[in-house]
């Protein structure tokens, strides 16, 4: 099995000068969590500082990261080591990059909405398919993205399990398939 990072890397900021990495790994695939290494611009070793064990046998890492803030904008590249083998995403990722602003620079954040994204409606999706909203975030090329959680609740779910909305009206219990087809809905 590949060392896989299943959720993440989600980039937190702490301080002007402190960043937090958290990444979820599956504790089958990642016997020993505290083993697992954040390697900064190929030569700063970060190890974990917090490790959380959470419901099926993940575990949520968070690492800490102190940045000086300079002059110039500033990119930094890290990757996640376990057992001297870089850990993935499911997209087969294995290198990430965030961009630190400069000390002086007024911070551009951006929200977005990630409902409709894999829809098919033609408001939100351009003539090949994609996403538009995502086209206006390079546009802007923000510092910060903030994005609404609401794909969890809405998107095309509704049309691929429609036996979701009947659940809102009555007050039967859930079956253990529905429960499996949403899970593997999200999961898969």
């Amino acid at each position: 099995m590949n060392n896989k990072i299943e959720l993440g890397p989600l980039l937190g900021i702490e301080s002007n000068d402190l960043y937090t990495i958290c990444i979820l790994v599956n504790q089958n695939v990642i016997e020993s969590p505290k083993d697992i290494l954040l390697k900064v611009d190929a030569n700063e070793v970060i190890n974990l500082s917090q490790i959380e064990e959470i419901i099926d046998g993940f575990h949520f890492l968070r690492f800490e990261l102190s940045i000086k803030t300079e002059q110039a904008d500033k990119v930094i590249q890290y990757q996640f080591e376990y057992n001297k083998s870089a850990l993935r995403t499911s997209f087969n990722e294995t290198i990430f990059e965030v961009k630190i602003p400069s000390a002086n620079k007024n911070i551009n954040v951006t929200g977005i909405s990630c409902s409709g994204s894999h829809g098919k409606s033609p408001e939100i999706m351009d003539s090949c398919g994609h996403y538009n909203g995502w086209k206006k975030l390079i546009e802007v090329s923000p510092d910060v993205i903030v994005m609404a959680g609401d794909q969890i609740y809405a998107d095309i779910i509704w049309k691929e399990i429609p036996e979701l909305k009947k659940l809102l009206t009555q007050k039967e219990p859930i079956s253990d398939e529905l429960i499996k087809r949403v899970d593997s809905f999200y999961l898969n």
